[in-house]
């Protein structure tokens, strides 16, 4: 039986064996890119391979899924940082938001500006 066990960016694979006391490291993946490297690959058999896969396809999911609920928060949100921001930010804590902010929008308007002059094929 294979454990995934979560890091802050890698995912770790274990082997556990049927005894309580086997528990074979078999190497890692990293979240960013989730590619499964052909050492690992090899150390595993064709179920053990499909059980990875199917874990990296639900830890995909969960991401989609706090990604999708944060955006769905966003405005909320928004209007809470805006009024922190009004009443009861410090200078730097207004700079920080006013920063964050900003950035966001160059990102957006550079997508947006990028994606109106890529002609259609």
């Amino acid at each position: 039986m294979l454990l995934f066990i979560d890091d802050l960016r890698h995912i770790r694979i274990v082997r556990k064996s049927d005894s309580d006391a086997g528990r074979e490291p078999l190497g890692r993946i990293r979240k960013h890119d989730a590619e499964i490297p052909e050492d690992l690959l090899a150390k595993l058999d064709a179920a053990e391979q499909d059980e990875l896969r199917a874990a990296l396809a639900l830890v995909a999911a969960g991401e989609q899924a706090r990604l999708k609920a944060a955006i769905a928060e966003l405005p909320a949100l928004m209007h809470q940082i805006v009024d922190f921001y009004r009443t009861d930010a410090s200078l730097v804590e207004q700079r920080w938001v006013r920063g964050a902010v900003q950035e966001a929008w160059r990102l957006i308007k550079g997508h947006d500006h990028a994606a109106t002059d890529t002609p259609a094929d």
